[in-house]
């Protein structure tokens, strides 16, 4: 074994290049040899991701797209409403995050497009729209999605703490609401007394179609605050809808986990709608320290 451990680490590139991506042809007997030498190197504790990644083939399951770092914010006139633009195909945590191979999520699930925000007269509504990848795409299965709003804009106020299990915290502004999405609960937090406290169960729209989930809120809650001052941060996980948990980003190649990590300190985001001028790859790359997330503000309050 230790020979072949040896073997693998010295000659890893040319195995990878050479049979996996170039020279064999049937489709099955690629798959064959990669399964293989993936079983090979989870045994062997290697880090496949940093081989693939190193030698320009971490590819997924589909071709590498082209990825712009944006977010834009549109004001609709006719409407108390805002939208904010997302960068498309950057589903990937700090660049190298790879979805599981089992069938139950694919890469562009967990991308999202575009975040909508409009105040009516009983209740706010939060919007997400979801990169479309195939017209089976479920707008929530395998999904978590967290929204956390800064109400306040003052600085260490608020909880710089997120839900459970996500492996971030805030940067100086924290959150007095947030609300969790999944299959199987959309909750509404506040924090108060130094904890988050439920608040209540709220209702969700899914558009198939639209590939789209909207959560209506209560009015109440949000007496007297001006959604366009408030600060968003808008980010998706994997979700089991079985364990009814989290899928954590794992080390090494996995068919059930989000696999990439490079250390501990790392997130478990997949996708995170950032400011203008914040780079998500060095955001939540590794760099032994848990990162430190930004809101965005669709509007600035004057000092």
């Amino acid at each position: 074994m230790e020979h072949l451990s040896n073997l693998y680490k010295i000659e890893s590139n040319l195995f990878l290049n050479f049979f996996l991506f170039d020279e064999i042809r049937n489709t099955n007997l690629k798959k064959y040899f990669k399964d293989f030498f993936y079983k090979i190197y989870a045994e062997l504790n290697i880090d496949v991701n940093f081989i693939l990644s190193k030698n320009n083939l971490l590819k997924g399951d589909s071709k590498k797209e082209e990825v712009k770092e944006f977010s834009k914010i549109y004001f609709h006139e006719e409407k108390e409403a805002f939208t904010i633009e997302d960068s498309l195909n950057d589903d990937y945590g700090d660049g190298n995050y790879i979805y599981p191979k089992n069938k139950n999520i694919k890469k562009g699930d967990l991308d999202i497009k575009n975040f909508y925000v409009e105040k009516k007269e009983n209740e706010i509504l939060f919007k997400i729209y979801f990169k479309k990848s195939n017209v089976l795409t479920d707008p929530i299965r395998n999904k978590q999605i967290d929204i956390y709003i800064d109400t306040d804009t003052l600085e260490n106020s608020g909880s710089l703490n997120l839900f459970d299990n996500r492996n971030a915290f805030f940067d100086k502004f924290g959150f007095e609401y947030a609300i969790s999405i999944n299959n199987d609960d959309v909750n509404l937090f506040i924090y108060q007394d130094g904890a988050i406290k439920f608040l209540e169960s709220l209702f969700m729209d899914v558009n198939y179609d639209e590939n789209s989930i909207t959560i209506g809120c209560p009015i109440n809650f949000f007496e007297g605050i001006d959604i366009f001052y408030c600060g968003y941060s808008v980010m998706t996980f994997g979700y089991d809808d079985i364990k009814k948990s989290i899928i954590k980003v794992n080390s090494n190649f996995s068919n059930n986990l989000f696999s990439g990590r490079t250390d501990l300190f790392q997130s478990n985001i997949i996708d995170i709608i950032l400011p203008n001028g914040e780079d998500q790859k060095k955001l939540l790359g590794a760099r032994s320290e848990i990162s430190k997330l930004p809101f965005i503000y669709p509007k600035k309050r004057e000092v």
